[in-house]
């Protein structure tokens, strides 16, 4: 039982250390995921005036893998997730939305 909790606590350390050694002994970084994910957007310059925001939105059904098995995917312009849509306080928004799903649960 010792034996089992020291060589888990061993391997757990060596695998928590940030930079990696491979077989000549050069030591480079690891990647990890872009911290930009969890970024917040940026905001749109500020107007004197309200303005209107025109966003043209195509619902398509797409064959994706978000999560790595191949499915039909319902997507706005192509893409999922959806664009991101900004607008400033007081901006009149404008959306048209072209239904190309093709099922009857999204028509009504």
């Amino acid at each position: 039982m010792k034996f089992e909790l020291i060589f888990t606590l061993l391997i757990l350390i060596s695998s928590s250390n940030s930079a990696l050694i491979n077989r000549r002994g050069e030591s480079y970084e690891c990647s990890y995921p872009s911290s930009d994910l969890f970024k917040p957007l940026e905001p749109l310059p500020p107007t004197d005036s309200p303005v209107t925001r025109c966003y043209n939105l195509e619902l398509v059904v797409k064959d994706l893998a978000p999560d790595g098995f191949t499915r039909p995917v319902w997507t706005v312009n192509g893409q999922y997730p959806a664009p991101v849509l900004q607008a400033n306080y007081g901006d009149r928004i404008l959306v048209n939305v072209t239904n190309k799903y093709g099922d009857p649960a999204s028509s009504k």
